[in-house]
């Protein structure tokens, strides 16, 4: 029987940065421009930009607010100067406030933007990620890459990993003789393994950072 063994490291990185930096989704007031036609250039204040789609996830402090956004198929990053009264505002909201959305919406709002970036149009290349093929683990941990889990549920090991702004599917190349009555050391196995294929499977979140 195969072993399929799934780390839960990425689900407590986002506990902890919940609680610590804010990171959540603030809805749109309207519905998102699911079309791409918006013009991001025209956004002068984060109110611009819950006018016509949600922040998906964001990060502040005292100084800075990042959030990631979706326009079509576009995903872009926001940078707008916060303050000290923002700060505050948004950690008094209490998370079970059923108008919780609307109070962090009206905090947000004025804030100015300093600069949108296009994360989609910055992502690697599938003919880039290709070159990848049959480089170590070892050497993706050399070039930053992080790893959120892993999965040998198959032939082929899987593993869930984080580099700058994006998250990767990164398929190792088996088969791993691993024993199916322990846990499996994903982590120790790494640097080992060597790269089958790759894809990009979303933004990450280090996106937010500062």
């Amino acid at each position: 029987m195969k072993n399929r063994t799934f780390a839960l490291v990425f689900a407590l990185i986002v506990v902890l940065v919940f609680a610590l930096a804010g990171c959540g989704s603030t809805p749109a007031s309207q519905p998102a421009d699911s079309s791409g036609s918006t013009d991001v250039s025209t956004f002068k204040t984060l109110g611009d930009i819950l006018a016509v789609t949600a922040i998906d996830q964001y990060s502040y402090n005292e100084e800075k607010y990042a959030g990631v956004f979706q326009i079509g198929e576009t995903y872009y990053r926001v940078l707008a100067e916060s303050s000290q009264e923002i700060w505050d505002g948004l950690n008094a909201i209490d998370f079970f406030d059923e108008d919780r959305d609307e109070k962090t919406a009206e905090l947000l709002g004025p804030l100015e933007i300093e600069k949108i970036d296009d994360l989609t149009a910055a992502m690697p290349s599938q003919d880039e990620l290709a070159g990848y093929a049959g480089k170590t683990g070892q050497d993706l941990i050399d070039e930053g890459f992080e790893t959120n889990g892993w999965s040998f549920y198959d032939e082929d090991p899987l593993y869930f990993m984080v580099c700058g702004d994006y998250e990767y599917d990164v398929t190792m190349n088996g088969p791993v003789d691993i024993d199916p009555n322990e846990e499996v050391d994903g982590e120790g196995m790494l640097p080992e393994l060597t790269v089958k294929s790759m894809v990009i499977t979303g933004i990450s979140g280090h996106a937010t950072d500062f």
